[in-house]
């Protein structure tokens, strides 16, 4: 009998446990289909939601409230795992919210619309909703819920959306950022680090030779993204790398310098393009005009996918050379990964689609080459010594603050800056200024030292607040005899190094693009 019992018992099993696991696997994931994009502004507003399950989902039956209204499909509208569906007050050909694939308005008649639904511009919650139970919740601006929703409500600036970070729903701010179109959106990560060679060099000492030396070697690709690039030499180096070694030059620049003339790096750039070069410009002139970074505020190269140069400067005639140069900080770093990830920030940063990219010679027909001498005569010496270290990317808007504010609260036993200043908003004391962050370092021990230019007669009433509120020791300088200003934004929290474009400013942090690098070596 104990036999046939255990036969009999095997054979439930084989049958049923198939039907458990087919049962299970064609049930709809209710919880795969969340908000991908909350967009209140102008006669295109409306949100988007993705299937981030595996299988095809129908939202007939769902709606999407603001409170005031709601808008449920009543017809079969289909899923498919891994796509969007972006649901608008107006569909516009051109506008990139809305002139989209996949997109339907609040009048179609898939969808029934009742009360007022209006996205606020200032502030609104937002709930997903299927018989009766919220799947999903967004609050932001100056809107409070606790409907579906936890904590603080996202920030969401006048000219951005909010896009949702991967597949995770904790229904609160740190499922968002508040993005515009055309952004990496690269959100911070402690752990990604490149195994790098890293050679560091100065200036005035460097006199840019390290930067020049690199660029020599190029074998294939330079790719130049820059805030201000007038160097004569630099610029003749380009045209023979382009016209006598059949390097692809590519050059990604500042279209609207703050306060600069911008004639001479014009005409140079327009002598680099009769070479073979390729150069671009990222914001115009022209106000209004939709930008996707206040200022294009780089300071970098990537040479042949293998090596990057990463400055503080700007690649200007007086810091290539002996003649009244900055202090700054820059590297030359040796990763295919590293390389690789600024690559594609590069390529994305360079595409036309947006509309705030174009060539030079759209932006300039009638521009004119460079009437000086323009002759590469080589490089002197600079001694340089190359170490084994790990780097990390750092980019603004995506997640330079973030990456400050980490490795500063990380210290433990040295944080040292050197600032050119200090925007407004950091000169308060608060939890969002690098000097509270600071400040709380040398509450815990560490010695934090911190340096800001005074060339402009600025700074110095900033240093005695930080001196008397602070245990910061902070000096402002007034240049020195080898060099005119700090134009530094260089930091040194422990054994690491942070080295690039960032100044402390909200708009540096928050709205530019910057790029820098955190060298993690003793």
């Amino acid at each position: 009998m104990f036999r046939k019992r255990y036969v009999i018992l095997l054979t439930f099993i084989i049958f049923a446990v198939p039907l458990l696991f087919e049962d299970t696997a064609s049930g709809e994931e209710t919880g795969s289909i969340l908000f991908y994009e909350i967009y209140p502004f102008g006669d295109h507003e409306g949100i988007s939601l993705f299937n981030y399950g595996q299988k095809d989902m129908n939202l007939k039956g769902w709606s999407v409230s603001d409170g005031e209204g709601t808008l449920t499909f009543v017809k079969d509208v289909l899923m498919a795992p891994g796509t969007r569906l972006t649901v608008t007050k107006a569909i516009g050909t051109d506008d990139w919210f809305s002139g989209r694939d996949r997109t339907v308005a609040f009048s179609d008649d898939s969808i029934e619309r009742k009360g007022s639904f209006i996205l606020a511009n200032t502030g609104d919650d937002v709930s997903l909703i299927r018989s009766g139970e919220v799947m999903d919740a967004v609050c932001y601006g100056n809107k409070k819920t606790e409907t579906g929703w936890k904590g603080e409500p996202a920030d969401l600036p006048s000219n951005k959306y909010l896009l949702r970070i991967g597949s995770d729903d904790t229904d609160t701010l740190s499922d968002w950022v508040s993005t515009k179109p055309g952004l990496t959106n690269r959100t911070f990560d402690p752990e990604l680090y490149f195994d790098a060679k890293v050679t560091p060099f100065s200036f005035p000492e460097s006199q840019g030779v390290p930067i020049l030396r690199e660029l020599e070697s190029a074998e294939h690709e330079i790719l130049i993204s820059m805030y201000l690039l007038t160097s004569v030499q630099l610029a003749a180096l380009l045209c023979e790398s382009a016209s006598e070694r059949g390097v692809s030059v590519r050059i990604l620049l500042e279209g609207d310098v703050l306060g600069h003339d911008m004639t001479t790096e014009l005409t140079l750039m327009r002598s680099v393009v009769d070479a073979g070069g390729e150069v671009y410009l990222i914001n115009d002139q022209v106000p209004g005009n939709y930008e996707r970074f206040s200022f294009f505020h780089n300071k970098y190269a990537v040479i042949d996918g293998k090596k990057a140069i990463v400055t503080s400067e700007n690649w200007t005639s007086g810091n290539l050379s002996s003649d009244g140069s900055n202090r700054g900080w820059g590297a030359v770093i040796e990763s295919e990964g590293l390389a690789e990830y600024i690559r594609e920030v590069f390529f994305c940063d360079l595409s036309p689609e947006h509309g705030d990219v174009n060539s030079l010679l759209k932006s300039y027909p009638g521009l004119k080459p460079y009437q000086g001498i323009m002759t590469y005569n080589g490089v002197g010496l600079y001694d340089a010594q190359s170490f084994d270290a790990r780097v990390m990317p750092v980019l603004s808007p995506d997640n330079s603050w973030q990456a400050l504010k980490y490795i500063i609260e990380k210290a433990e036993t040295r944080v040292y800056s050197q600032q050119l200043d200090l925007g407004s908003s950091y000169q308060i004391i608060s939890d969002r200024s690098p000097l509270e962050w600071m400040s709380s370092a040398a509450d815990r021990g560490a010695d934090a030292k911190l340096i800001l230019d005074s060339s402009g007669g600025g700074n110095g009433e900033v240093v005695n607040m930080i001196n008397n509120t602070t245990g910061i020791k902070a000096i402002s300088v007034n240049g020195r005899e080898s060099f005119s200003l700090i134009h530094n934004k260089g930091v040194v929290t422990d054994d690491l190094v942070w080295i690039g474009s960032v100044n402390w400013t909200e708009t540096s942090f928050m709205n530019n693009r910057e790029f820098a690098v955190v060298i993690d070596s003793p």
